[in-house]
């Protein structure tokens, strides 16, 4: 599935030079509306391997945890998350598959509410290494592999099933559910790549001012 965005790249409204591909829509989540997009998948999905990757751009830092995605309203969900303002781990990125068996808390504070960012999530249960930052899972923001984490950091067991993509799941878009921890901000070009741990080099690039752009995918 895909969003389209506004004009945009990250940490700037107006495109470089030398950027040949601008998104040029985007949704805007206002939490108060209790907004959010679903998508139910009627059959499975590699639960092993995938990749997704989005842009996105805060409003505001909130005293609850905003949820970007999420799949499954069960137990063991699999969610990226902008934690609350009060949280130990205050306005970090939370990214989880419970289901698979792992997760990772970006230390990186998120507070620049003029910014885009694009999240990259890359993931291959089958491989042999387990490295928790550049095997099974990769997270990539604005293109950079991330290896600096905070928290329990869990590589998932080799060839590990995750609950993302999976038939009669729900994805949500925006909010934790449909009622509940909505994002306040900006979500763009959401993909889904099934059956493919995908690099960054699939949704963005490096401008030759350093700042990271959209690539047409």
């Amino acid at each position: 599935m895909s969003i389209l965005s506004d004009t945009m790249r990250m940490g700037a409204s107006q495109p470089s030079a030398d950027t040949a591909y601008q998104i040029e829509q985007s949704l805007r989540f206002n939490s108060g509306d209790d907004p959010y997009l679903l998508r139910t998948p009627a059959n499975n999905g590699n639960l092993k391997t995938y990749t997704y990757s989005f842009w996105f751009k805060t409003c505001v830092n909130k005293a609850n945890h905003q949820y970007l995605f999420t799949t499954s309203t069960g137990g063991s969900p699999s969610f990226v998350r902008l934690l609350a303002s009060n949280d130990t781990y205050a306005n970090k990125l939370q990214v989880v598959d419970d289901t698979m068996g792992w997760g990772r808390i970006i230390n990186r504070g998120i507070r620049d509410h003029s910014a885009w960012m694009n999240l990259v999530v890359s993931v291959d249960s089958t491989l042999a290494g387990t490295s928790v930052s550049e095997d099974r899972v990769r997270i990539y923001l604005n293109g950079e592999l991330q290896t600096n984490f905070t928290g329990t950091s869990n590589v998932p067991s080799r060839n590990a099933a995750g609950i993302f993509n999976k038939t009669s799941q729900p994805i949500y878009i925006g909010g934790q559910n449909a009622t509940d921890n909505h994002f306040d901000g900006f979500i763009s070009d959401f993909q889904l790549v099934d059956g493919l741990q995908l690099s960054p080099a699939a949704f963005g690039k490096f401008a030759s001012s350093g700042t990271w752009d959209p690539v047409e995918f």
